[in-house]
């Protein structure tokens, strides 16, 4: 491809490690935009330092990174208004808003990027809305329901989401249920919906889970329940242990796997796993490269998602893809992923009793029926959600909208 069209895009967002809903939209992104003659420069949390390799550059600034942009912004203190108030209301905020502009400033000024792409609208659309005023640099502004979680700050800050929505070209969401949550602050933007998708082909039926199984010394007709994702409670673990926690005594027969990375239910996890060691495990390293062997060892999986922030659930996705039931939160975006009764079960969010039911209706029905489950979900997610189809369809729009000049 000719050099003369590259593109360059700097994002605004967490790279992974660890995964997430972001970081895992990277992982699957940004190789394609590699392949396709994009450069590609991602500002992120973390503190790591510099990673570099052929045309992408990732920056998580280290302790001495920051501290050294702090000196650097001191003498470049934006003068707009919207910084100005933010920091009478909120200097922890503020302060970290600086520094990474501090960030932002140094990319944009060794490199000719063309577009910029935030995601999250309190942590980082602030700054890249101001780094796209600055440089004259159109900006795509994605939210996931930071309205719903932070929706004390932003009526108190309304002028920042006006002023990230004045600066942006395009705004997007990953469902519709984030697209409208501009209106818990009484705004009403135009915003598109361009869900998440997942690899099919590395999430697919066909794969076995045996390994996996054997860790926790199940053979591969128990039936094993499966809980992918942070531990803690924003992912409605709880939820899932006061579950497990009912049906263990009477139901020895259903097995529970736990695992993601570490998070602040740990500990509740493992005091119900020494609790019930023969149908409790737990896991608390889970490669990426690993997740599809993970997802064909369960029999049924558990999404219980609590926050009305949660767009959507990849962790649904991933095993919906692999064929896999699911059982998840009727809550936020989950049901435009999820259909009751046919890819899967929708229960009350928070509520134990309606989980453990669920689980244990599911886990009653002939390996056949489970099968319907899984093969809808796969037929779904073929559809709705193929990266794949996805990731051309992003780049598309990143082409359409990247300066040309």
């Amino acid at each position: 491809m000719d050099s003369n069209n590259k593109k360059h895009i700097l994002f605004i967002g967490n790279y992974p490690p660890p995964y997430g809903g972001v970081p895992r939209h990277f992982e699957y992104l940004i190789p394609h935009l590699l392949k396709n003659n994009w450069v590609v420069d991602v500002l992120s949390g973390g503190n790591s330092g510099i990673m570099r390799q052929s045309n992408l550059t990732v920056y998580k600034p280290t302790e001495w990174q920051r501290r050294f942009n702090y000196a650097r912004q001191m003498l470049h203190k934006p003068k707009h208004e919207v910084f100005r108030r933010l920091h009478e209301t909120s200097p922890s905020d503020w302060l970290r808003y600086m520094i990474y502009i501090e960030i932002g400033r140094h990319i944009i000024e060794r490199q000719k990027i063309q577009l910029i792409s935030v995601y999250n609208m309190y942590s980082y659309a602030p700054i890249g809305a101001y780094l796209s005023e600055l440089y004259d640099i159109p900006l795509i502004v994605t939210n996931f329901g930071e309205f719903y979680s932070h929706q004390s700050f932003f009526k108190k800050n309304p002028q920042l989401a006006e002023y990230v929505i004045k600066r942006s070209i395009k705004l997007l969401a990953m469902s519709n249920h984030c697209s409208v949550s501009y209106k818990e602050i009484g705004l009403r933007p135009d915003v598109e919906v361009i869900p998440y998708g997942v690899d099919t082909k590395m999430f697919k039926p066909e794969n076995d889970g045996t390994i996996i199984r054997r860790r926790f010394g199940l053979s591969a007709d128990e039936v094993t329940v499966l809980f992918i994702g942070r531990l803690c409670k924003d992912m409605g673990l709880s939820t899932l242990l006061e579950a497990a926690d009912k049906l263990a005594p009477t139901h020895p027969n259903i097995k529970f796997i736990i695992a993601g990375e570490p998070g602040d239910s740990l500990t509740a996890v493992q005091t119900l796993a020494q609790r019930y060691p023969k149908q409790i495990f737990y896991a608390t390293s889970v490669p990426f490269d690993e997740l599809p062997m993970w997802y064909a060892a369960g029999s049924i999986i558990v999404a219980p998602t609590q926050g009305k922030r949660a767009c959507g659930s990849l962790s649904a996705i991933e095993a919906m893809s692999t064929g896999k039931p699911i059982i998840a939160a009727d809550i936020g975006g989950i049901p435009e992923i999820v259909q009751h009764d046919s890819t899967g079960k929708l229960v009350e969010a928070n509520n134990s009793d309606s989980l453990a039911n669920c689980i244990v209706q599911l886990c009653s029905l002939a390996p056949t029926d489970l099968k319907k489950f899984g093969a809808a979900g796969r037929a779904s997610v073929e559809a709705r959600f193929n990266e794949e189809q996805l990731d051309q369809q992003f780049e598309r729009l990143f082409r359409e909208l990247a300066k040309t000049s």
